[in-house]
């Protein structure tokens, strides 16, 4: 688990593609948590039931729940609301949607995987082992499709040999 851990931040912290984007992500969940003006306009546009997670410094997966919390909004209701609260520098261009939704789309298996692993009533060893190629054969099909995520994904092949060595 704790290698998972370490080969997703170190993927993450490798986006430099996504810096941009994953700055605006994490400044808005900022925004939403703790500015309370700009909590009940987020509410009032989205409704109580949406919001952006809280980061986790220590956790990758915070990263993904937002970004995901994010892209499942209507984009143009936030850029309205980002824009009539004088928060325009937060503003999502095409590009921050698209690199945030293909970020999304690459971690998705190993947040699967992560949640899995977090299991507390049952052994999870036996789920990370078959797990593992899983995620390969993903990366490899998305190497053929992505746009923006290619440094990601090839972070995450490089990075999955210390899964590997780990779980041997």
């Amino acid at each position: 688990m704790h290698s998972l851990q370490v080969v997703v931040g170190e993927a993450l912290k490798a986006l430099t593609y996504a810096q941009i984007a994953l700055g605006k992500v994490s400044k808005l969940a900022n925004l939403v948590q703790q500015n309370l003006l700009f909590r009940s306009s987020f509410e009032a546009t989205f409704g109580c039931n949406k919001s952006i997670p809280e980061t986790n410094a220590t956790r990758w997966n915070s990263v993904w729940m937002q970004s995901q919390a994010i892209v499942q909004l209507e984009l143009q209701k936030l850029s309205d609301l980002l824009k009539s609260t004088a928060h325009n520098n937060l503003v999502l261009s095409a590009r921050d949607q698209q690199q945030l939704q293909e970020i999304v789309e690459v971690l998705v298996p190993f947040a699967h995987l992560t949640d899995i692993c977090q299991g507390n009533n049952m052994t999870t060893i036996s789920c990370v082992i078959p797990g593992i190629p899983s995620l390969d054969q993903m990366l490899t099909d998305k190497e053929l499709t992505t746009h923006h995520s290619a440094s990601l994904i090839h972070s995450f092949l490089t990075g999955k040999n210390t899964l590997f060595i780990t779980f041997e």
